[in-house]
């Protein structure tokens, strides 16, 4: 799914992405984008953690390309191209859900520490989501939909996405 909400607000993509990122159009987006997927956090993260936690800079990088998508930036096309080039580093690096997850919670908790006071009840919030998605009897996860195998898999385009 590329957008998680039914309806698309493209102005509260466009406040979010300027309020969070400094991200005001498509070429700032595709900065940002760049920066999360060749340094990030996870390069301040890995002394810390004893490795780099891609899954929180890969985390967020998927939920700025939708906001760009949402907000007007890129096309469906170009927000499928950016999502697809993200499968690489996260597949070399991970091997379940469960490992993926692990270092996503691991960087935003790393990260709240330097975010400020307003996020500090939403890491507990992020936990109990990530619970949702790894229980096996939740059959509404993505993460129980689709196992983690198929990340190694090229994706097959639908006659529709053509």
């Amino acid at each position: 799914m590329l957008y998680p909400l039914k309806r698309i607000n493209p102005t509260n993509c466009q406040v979010s992405l300027q309020q969070s990122w400094g991200v005001t159009s498509s070429g700032s987006l595709h900065s940002t984008l760049h920066w999360l997927a060749s340094e990030g956090h996870r390069k301040q993260m890995a002394p810390v953690v004893g490795h780099p936690p891609v899954a929180w800079d890969f985390g967020r990088y998927v939920t700025v390309t939708r906001l760009g998508f949402g907000a007007g930036y890129i096309d469906e096309a170009g927000a499928w191209q950016l999502l697809a080039s993200a499968v690489a580093p996260v597949a070399q690096t991970y091997t379940s859900w469960q490992a993926f997850a692990h270092d996503f919670i691991t960087g935003r908790e790393l990260w709240m520490r330097n975010a400020g006071g307003e996020w500090a009840g939403s890491q507990e919030e992020t936990v109990q989501a990530v619970h949702r998605l790894l229980d096996p009897t939740n059959s509404s996860s993505p993460w129980q939909q689709v196992p983690w195998e198929t990340i190694y898999h090229r994706d097959q385009v639908s006659p529709q996405r053509r």
